[in-house]
């Protein structure tokens, strides 16, 4: 009942469609969540029923979108997984803008098997650039491919848009134009005639990469590590273990040196890289000798080259 009453659902294109009835929305993440292994998840702007949203096989997705009717491709953390994509935008952009951004991105990842839809105007140049041998397998690959894209957005061109990755994002699909530019600023096929390389979510390639394949350069690498280096530490994370030592009041905590925190610090086996990397860097930043930090380590590993690669990252 309480499905019937938030959302509703209709007939539109001969596709059944799901709308919300009601102000706490919700009808796309339905959809996403039930959405079959397989099929691709899409939202359309119908001009009587406003927003809706369905799952249809690739097949149907080919046949739908052969039709103007401003359709967008939902990408979701919940379906992995899917390919790279980008959405590039610029105004009064130089004659060269399109080639100067596809030889970055081939420069980067090399070998990629590109397709690219857009719009161009005197004003306006828009792409949707998908690399079809290169995927997002999970939440943690997504997120280091926006640091990419934002480095590319720093460094090579302001274009690039970060506001399309995410949870429920929507890529509009080819062949679409959104109702206010009817006609006029139309996603048309640009490179690559093969309307299947042109969808994000299904139709993949056979032994894809993923950014685990992808060997960045000095300048890239440099800014993706200052990244990690610059998130907080989330211990709740971290896993629980038993302290097997006297531990100080609070009043004699703040008269503690480096080297005695040091030895408060919880270590084992289960702990992550990134806890005994901060670790590192507090021992650094407070004179704790390397040794000591060593020491520490020891807790963790006890083989002595992989403790002395640790301190040399």
């Amino acid at each position: 009942m309480k499905n019937q009453q938030e959302f509703k659902t209709l007939r539109a294109y001969n596709i059944n469609w799901l709308k919300n009835a009601s102000e706490k929305c919700g009808a796309q993440n339905m959809v996403i969540n039930s959405k079959p292994i397989g099929n691709i998840g899409v939202a359309g702007q119908h001009p009587k029923y406003g927003k809706i949203y369905t799952d249809v096989s690739p097949s149907e997705f080919l046949k739908l979108i052969k039709n103007d009717i401003y359709l967008c491709e939902m990408i979701s953390d919940r379906h992995y997984p899917y390919k790279m994509y980008f959405d590039i935008d610029g105004d009064n952009k130089p004659e060269n803008f399109k080639e100067t951004i596809i030889n970055k991105i081939n420069e980067i990842f090399l070998d990629a098997d590109i397709s690219i839809s857009g719009s161009e105007t005197e004003i306006r140049k828009s792409y949707h650039i998908i690399l079809n041998n290169y995927h997002i397998n999970n939440k943690v690959e997504r997120l280091k491919f926006q640091e990419v894209v934002k480095y590319l957005k720093l460094n090579v061109d302001d274009g690039f848009d970060l506001a399309v990755y995410g949870n429920g994002k929507l890529m509009k699909t080819i062949h679409q134009s959104k109702p206010k530019d009817k006609g006029q600023r139309k996603q048309e096929i640009i490179f690559n005639d093969d309307e299947r390389k042109h969808v994000i979510t299904a139709f993949f390639n056979e032994e894809p990469k993923s950014l685990k394949d992808v060997k960045f350069d000095d300048d890239i690498s440099t800014y993706l590590k200052n990244i990690e280096l610059n998130k907080p530490l989330d211990m709740a994370k971290e896993p629980r273990i038993k302290i097997k030592m006297n531990i100080p009041t609070l009043q004699n905590i703040e008269n503690l040196q480096a080297l005695e925190l040091l030895k408060l610090a919880p270590l084992s086996k289960k702990h992550s890289h990134n806890y005994t990397f901060f670790v590192m860097l507090f021992c650094f930043n407070n004179d704790v000798s390397f040794d000591s930090f060593i020491e520490w380590y020891k807790q963790k590993n006890n083989t002595s080259e992989k403790a002395h690669s640790k301190g040399q990252q």
